[in-house]
């Protein structure tokens, strides 16, 4: 649980002498991962009610969404100018409910090489957790298309045209017969998400778990051979100097 002490203001002004303690889950309401909250603000509490809801803003340190926690405050007595000692109750209310997201970790080379293969990745793995489990795979598998064609377009620009046209198969063959650990990896995660757009499955031992996990070896690689290309870039241009 995580508690935060926090002294209640009034809107007349005046603020309680003593804090009061707010506990709540550990849980983020947006992306719903465990994790302790990190207050933000909370509200003020109108003086001539005997009960208010107060609102407390948290932010998750995993999705850094801000979510809000109605809190209800109940004194047990107050005095005309709130300056009597009272015990107030407090109360998580209208508590709204997160969707859960993927969490997923995609290196910023390929996020700015394929912000296509982003988008469809991640959906195809939201519809997982929104319980679309047929759909997974079709939507990784369609990712990784993007995913490879995008590199091949940034890495040979003058064929972006005919790159565009053909099959993933074909690049596989065509660009990365010196990518071995790159052609291995996609064209593992392409079998298995073939897999799963048809009623056959040529590889019935696994499924999309381990497309998940290709997909990843996938990314890793092509991140490590961007990074590369960068220091080759400048070694190259140091040693000419």
């Amino acid at each position: 649980m995580a508690n935060f002490k926090l002294k209640i203001r009034f809107e007349s002004g005046y603020t309680m002498p003593d804090p009061l303690l707010f506990t709540c889950d550990n849980k983020c309401l947006v992306c719903l991962a465990k994790v302790v909250p990190e207050f933000i603000y909370f509200g003020t509490i109108e003086t001539e009610k005997t009960y208010s809801t107060i609102p407390l803003l948290l932010r998750c340190p995993e999705c850094n969404n801000y979510f809000i926690l109605h809190c209800q405050f109940t004194p047990s007595r107050l005095t005309a100018d709130i300056s009597g000692n009272f015990s107030p109750k407090v109360t998580l209310i209208d508590v709204p409910h997160g969707k859960e997201q993927p969490r997923v970790h995609i290196p910023e080379n390929i996020q700015e090489l394929s912000p296509a293969f982003v988008e469809i990745y991640t959906q195809s793995l939201q519809s997982e957790l929104d319980g679309y489990n047929h759909l997974v795979g079709m939507g990784i598998r369609k990712a990784i298309d993007f995913l490879i064609t995008d590199y091949c377009i940034n890495t040979y620009p003058d064929d972006a045209e005919s790159i565009k046209q053909q099959n993933l198969g074909t690049m596989l063959k065509k660009y990365f017969q010196d990518m071995h650990r790159v052609k291995i990896a996609a064209e593992s995660a392409t079998w298995i998400g073939n897999d799963e757009t048809h009623y056959f499955t040529r590889h019935p031992q696994v499924g999309v778990d381990d497309l998940k996990q290709f997909t990843n070896v996938l990314i890793s690689e092509l991140a490590s051979e961007l990074n590369f290309r960068q220091t080759q870039a400048f070694h190259k241009d140091a040693v000419s100097r």
